[in-house]
């Protein structure tokens, strides 16, 4: 609500490039002898609504081998778009999904960009 007052006084401003700066953190790395875990929030901007969107999330890089992407209580509008079912519950009764396919990504910054090209589709199925 903040952030369409802000547009309505200031027409001029940036609403999306104020959110990404204020309200998106950036991701927490946390390094061992094997991986490299990424902790934070995949975020997008969604126009028509005028607000962000963001889900919780951790990816765990594997030098050599790929991503596990993981992503905590994921929106309805994702669990059913047309790559819903490639989540799955890591523990029944729990709100942690893990993100499986057939060839995963090798980078963290390839992973958050592939998920949050997920949430922007399942957000905006016709566009």
């Amino acid at each position: 609500m903040f952030d369409r007052l802000i547009q309505g006084v200031c027409g001029w401003l940036d609403v999306e490039g104020w959110w990404r700066r204020v309200c998106v953190r950036r991701w927490r790395v946390i390094e061992t002898g094997r991986s490299i875990t990424y902790v934070g929030e995949y975020a997008l901007w969604d126009p028509r609504r005028g607000r962000g969107l963001k889900v919780r999330g951790r990816v765990v890089e594997w030098p050599g081998l790929g991503t596990d992407v993981y992503l905590y209580d994921p929106p309805d509008t994702l669990r059913h778009h047309q790559h819903g079912t490639c989540l799955q519950l890591l523990r029944p009764g729990g709100k942690w999904f893990k993100l499986h396919w057939t060839r995963p990504a090798r980078t963290f910054a390839a992973s958050k960009e592939y998920v949050e090209q997920m949430l922007w589709e399942a957000h905006h199925p016709h566009v």
